[in-house]
């Protein structure tokens, strides 16, 4: 395994283990229940019903060693399009090729008895799939150590919860060496021990040239463990590539993005640079600019390790009510991969704003020490979010990389961040 979490493995080469081409997935919607009936017996006369393309013309190639996520609205055709590759719908038109054998959690508990004991669904998962009871006794033990449930597993699965059929599904599916490993959603109901052990699991497959195919609303896990990201919107493939790239096109039509914007100088944004194609939010206050300063108060775009720096970003009030709206304000460091490292906001540091009136603007000055990062490229996200005395917040304006930055430092680090900390020795 690499050393530093967030690194992704090599870009694919080779032949693709999946290839569609054309696939397409149409639906006959009839406006009453006899309508169907009817239409068998009319064989090709008037058509009753309206067709429903829940996926259409879709070309993808997925390859060895590669995560493929797969993003878009509800609705928008993306289970369609993983079930079509599973094999478990049959296209309209089009074909899909596949290299190897697939294993696909579309649904919690899918292909399982209730009355059986998920010891017995392990092996009857197994013979679905073509491996006979003795390979799957041969992996049993990973199995088993993987779904971590104890003596559950052998117990009636009707008697688990969500998180239960969560730990076993995946761990008998992705401990079954496919070529293919298809997850949609299924990993929402795990707890945070689970999900780590999970993308841990990605990586192992992702080096053993296993093909994932994800599909999730968390951006940020979209960012961080895929190599590509395709956007599924209304039925057709609209974008895929670069994770970053792809996922904030896909959030920016999500939330209505705004228009393009040009940057200025290092370290510093103006109100024209703080808004472009991927900033979201309300917009009742905006970020006018945002400045990066070294200890001496200087523009920059190039920290060490432990520098005391200055972030300084003036706001806008555009249509808050001063006397009952109040607002926060953020920001958060991410590398190259879109990984949050850091941040944090006004109200986290016991700083309550006094919200400007309308046109009126204020300033917010964020004064720290720069972690210990791993040198490289960073950015810095801004956010301001309104609340009320319910504490329910809405976004206002995020402006996703408003800053970039380059990272450096003398000292030793292992994955993502330095760890400072005294070491004491003892005979």
């Amino acid at each position: 395994m690499s050393s530093e979490p967030g690194n992704l493995a090599p870009a694919p080469t080779g032949a693709p283990v999946v290839t569609t081409r054309g696939l397409s997935k149409c639906y006959h919607i009839y406006a009453r229940p006899q309508d169907r009936l009817r239409q068998f017996f009319m064989r090709g006369g008037k058509r009753l019903y309206r067709e429903f393309w829940a996926l259409r013309d879709v070309d993808l190639q997925v390859f060895h060693g590669e995560t493929l996520g797969i993003v878009g609205r509800n609705g928008a055709g993306k289970s369609t399009l993983l079930q079509l590759i599973a094999g478990t719908l049959k296209p309209t038109k089009g074909s899909v090729e596949l290299g190897g054998r697939v294993t696909a959690l579309l649904e919690l508990g899918s292909g399982f008895h209730q009355d059986f004991s998920g010891r017995d669904n392990v092996f009857l998962a197994g013979a679905i799939l073509g491996l006979d009871r003795e390979q799957m006794a041969a992996r049993m033990e990973r199995i088993e150590s993987f779904a971590d449930i104890g003596e559950f597993l052998d117990r009636p699965v009707k008697t688990y919860s969500k998180g239960m059929f969560a730990r076993l599904s995946f761990s008998v599916y992705a401990n079954l060496d496919p070529e293919v490993f298809i997850v949609d959603e299924a990993l929402a109901v795990g707890d945070a021990r689970f999900r780590h052990k999970c993308m841990y699991r990605f990586r192992q497959m992702q080096e053993q040239g296993v093909a994932v195919l994800y599909v999730s609303h968390d951006a940020a896990s979209m960012k961080h463990m895929c190599t590509r990201v395709a956007w599924i919107d209304r039925g057709q493939l609209a974008q895929v590539g670069d994770p970053n790239t792809v996922v904030d096109a896909y959030l920016n039509d999500l939330f209505y993005g705004s228009t393009r914007g040009t940057a200025n100088a290092a370290g510093s944004r103006s109100a024209e640079g703080l808004r472009g194609d991927d900033d979201l939010g309300t917009r009742q206050c905006t970020f006018l600019s945002a400045k990066l300063l070294d200890s001496k108060g200087r523009p920059t775009d190039h920290l060490t390790a432990r520098d005391r720096c200055e972030l300084v970003l003036t706001v806008r009030n555009n249509s808050l009510d001063p006397a009952n709206d109040e607002f926060m304000v953020g920001f958060s460091i991410s590398n190259l991969r879109g990984i949050a490292i850091t941040g944090t906001h006004t109200k986290a540091n016991g700083v309550r704003l006094t919200t400007p009136p309308v046109g009126g603007q204020i300033t917010v000055r964020f004064r720290f020490e720069l972690p210990i990062l791993a040198s490289g490229s960073y950015a810095i996200s801004v956010t301001t979010t309104v609340f009320d005395s319910a504490e329910q917040t809405q976004l206002s304006h995020l402006v996703p990389n408003a800053l970039t930055f380059q990272a450096s430092h003398t000292e030793q680090v292992f994955g993502l961040l330095g760890l400072a900390c005294e070491v004491a020795v003892e005979d």
